[in-house]
């Protein structure tokens, strides 16, 4: 074992080494807990919420989760710069609290559909049944209880969302 200042010398030249146990307690000695914190902070969902709300103003139609996360981050970084969200946490609550209309666009998969958790909200899914002539029902399919998912006997993957504010005015309200 080699410490602080001593040189071994290591194919035809000499090098320095320290010793890492050394180093280790040194480093830990002077560990703060306090001051090596998580470097963010998760923001109340009110103030998210009301983020949301200030992005969707802006720009009343947001074509995908990405860039509805970017606006709501840059509006939430002006209130407090250690704030941050995640995507899904995003999506959720303008779901769950109906700031946003949601349009979700989704790819069928091949394997079959699943009665339990909705993939967008995480709410429960609703059996959609048809009566047959014989007097039976069928199982067409599960639809979300609180967005516009739903899915057939194949699985349907969300691959974009689209966001809606108060704001927006459909191509018929279009002013000309």
């Amino acid at each position: 074992m080699t410490f602080e200042g001593e040189h071994i010398e290591r194919s035809g030249r000499l090098s320095k080494f320290v010793d890492a146990s050394r180093l280790i307690r040194k480093d830990m000695s002077t560990f703060s807990p306090i001051q090596d914190a998580m470097s963010y902070r998760i923001p109340p969902a009110d103030v998210l919420a009301e983020a949301i709300v200030e992005a969707l103003k802006g720009r009343p139609m947001v074509v995908s989760q990405r860039k509805l996360t970017t606006m709501v981050l840059k509006k939430l970084r002006e209130k407090d710069p250690d704030f941050t969200a995640t995507e899904e946490r995003i999506r959720k609550l303008a779901i769950d609290r109906s700031l946003a209309t949601i349009e979700i666009h989704a790819r069928e998969a091949e394997e079959r559909s699943r009665h339990g958790r909705c993939p967008v909200c995480s709410s429960k899914m609703k059996r959609i049944q048809n009566e047959t002539i014989f007097g039976g029902t069928v199982t067409l399919g599960h639809k979300c209880t609180k967005c516009p998912y739903w899915t057939g006997l194949n699985r349907r993957i969300p691959i974009r969302y689209v966001f809606y504010g108060d704001d927006f005015k459909g191509p018929a309200h279009k002013e000309l």
